[in-house]
C-alpha cells in the first residue's frame, strides 16, 4: 500500500509534540500559533469527521477553503 501524505509528515514530527510547528499573522486576532501536537490532533478530528460521512481511503475530497493555518488541515 502507498504511504499517505499524512504519514511522511507525521513522521518528520518532533518527539516533542508541544513545539511550535507554524506561527502566522492573523488579522482578527493577532498572531496565531499552532503546536504539532494540535495540528495532528486537528487532523485527527478532520479525518474522524471524514469517516463518519463514509469517506474510505481512496475516496477523493475537494476543499475550497481560504488561505489560513486552518487551510493546512484539510
Amino acid at each position: 500500500m502507498p504511504t499517505s501524505l499524512y504519514s511522511l509528515i507525521e513522521k518528520s514530527f518532533p518527539a516533542d509534540l508541544g513545539v511550535h510547528a507554524i506561527e502566522v499573522p492573523d488579522r482578527a486576532r493577532g498572531r496565531t500559533s499552532w503546536t504539532f501536537g494540535q495540528l495532528a490532533s486537528s487532523v485527527a478530528r478532520a479525518a474522524s469527521l471524514f469517516a463518519e460521512l463514509g469517506l474510505e481511503r481512496g475516496d477523493r475530497v475537494a476543499v475550497q477553503a481560504e488561505k489560513s493555518p486552518e487551510a493546512l488541515i484539510a
